[in-house]
């Protein structure tokens, strides 16, 4: 478990970001602002991801395990137990719900950071960035779903939206070069 959400944004950034500064290198996108941008839309798309995850890792008995201790604290999720701590989604007095309503609002500023240097950067870039698209969406269904990941309409389709609809809108931010 983090102990804080600061180190599960670096987490976050390792995985995700890394993948995005690597395909703009490769494509010979080399600045400043979009590696800002990318590293914004990586932290984002990373703790979304692992929001999404969390029914998952419940379900194999790795409770909470990307649930930060000091949010499990503020959100009355953690137990102490034979020295070990650990994340109880169903704890009595807990809100789980308000734990992933408060990470999902890091990943939204996120985004919106991101979104802020747009026009910083060239239109080449903007192509890479789309991932954002996908970290919008899954925003939007946790908003859908009240930020309760056991939500069974999570399991179905893409992130709650059907393939074609997720697939004209990345398609509709592209033609319109925008992330």
């Amino acid at each position: 478990m983090p102990n804080s959400s600061r180190r599960l944004e670096k987490y976050a950034e390792d995985i995700v970001s890394t993948l995005l500064y690597t395909t703009l290198q490769s494509g010979g996108i080399r600045s400043t602002a979009v590696d800002h941008a990318a590293s914004h839309i990586g932290k984002a798309s990373g703790l979304l991801l692992l929001l999404r995850s969390l029914s998952c890792h419940a379900r194999k008995s790795r409770q909470g395990s990307y649930i930060p201790i000091e949010m499990a604290l503020k959100h009355k999720l953690l137990v102490k137990e034979g020295g070990r701590s650990y994340v109880q989604f169903d704890s009595p007095g807990g809100s789980l719900s308000d734990a992933v309503f408060e990470m999902a609002s890091v990943a939204n500023a996120h985004l919106e950071k991101a979104r802020q240097l747009a026009g910083t950067m060239p239109v080449e870039a903007r192509l890479v960035l789309l991932p954002s698209v996908l970290a919008q969406v899954l925003l939007d269904t946790l908003k859908k779903v009240e930020f309760n990941v056991f939500e069974p309409m999570l399991s179905r389709g893409i992130i709650c939206v059907p393939p074609m609809w997720y697939q004209i809108k990345v398609k509709w931010h592209s033609w319109r070069r925008k992330y």
